[in-house]
């Protein structure tokens, strides 16, 4: 493997990174890290233009991540302050909280770092982009709630509970199919 750059002229000051060329690889670079390791990494300080389905596509993922994380800290706040309140309801230990947060700030720069290096910007999706995402985690958490799938829970449910709550989890199933049929499905005059 060929080298260009900073690490093959031992210039690893100046440019931590060097591009490895060959076949599927040519836009691979590899990053001296700190502790004398290599990691793989694409074109260093350039970001990757997407075309336009992709650019908006990872730009509502961008949106939907930052939103929940969003709300996750709102919960952990909440809790945190219920904790130093004295109230015994709360299930969260402060060190819970704590850690909790702090991978968050990792997946948020995460999060940034694809953003920046995609060159996307976080942006109000279009409507049927957000609802397609909700239809999508709707149908992800039915199937699992389907009773085939709810193993391990504990107690089973007695067979007759077990079918009926399959009935309506299904039910559940094509009223989400149905609404994204009419939500997501463009009319032909």
């Amino acid at each position: 493997m060929l080298l260009r750059s900073g690490l093959a002229g031992g210039n690893r000051k100046a440019n931590p990174c060097a591009q490895t060329f060959g076949g599927a690889f040519s836009r691979l670079w590899l990053c001296l890290l700190p502790n004398g390791l290599l990691r793989p990494d694409i074109a260093p300080d350039k970001t990757m233009a997407l075309n336009e389905v992709h650019a908006r596509r990872l730009a509502t993922l961008v949106n939907l991540i930052e939103d929940a994380i969003e709300r996750i800290e709102r919960i952990l706040a909440k809790q945190s302050a219920l904790l130093e309140a004295g109230l015994p309801s709360v299930r969260l230990t402060q060190r819970q909280i704590y850690q909790a947060h702090q991978h968050l700030q990792v997946m948020r720069r995460h999060v940034r770092e694809l953003a920046d290096r995609f060159n996307v910007q976080r942006r109000a999706p279009e409507p049927q982009q957000v609802i397609a995402a909700e239809l999508s985690s709707l149908w992800v958490m039915l199937e699992d709630s389907l009773p085939e799938r709810m193993k391990g829970y504990g107690r089973e449910l007695a067979p007759d509970d077990r079918e009926e709550w399959g009935q309506h989890i299904r039910a559940l199933l094509q009223d989400t199919e149905r609404i994204r049929q009419a939500a997501l499905h463009s009319e032909n005059p």
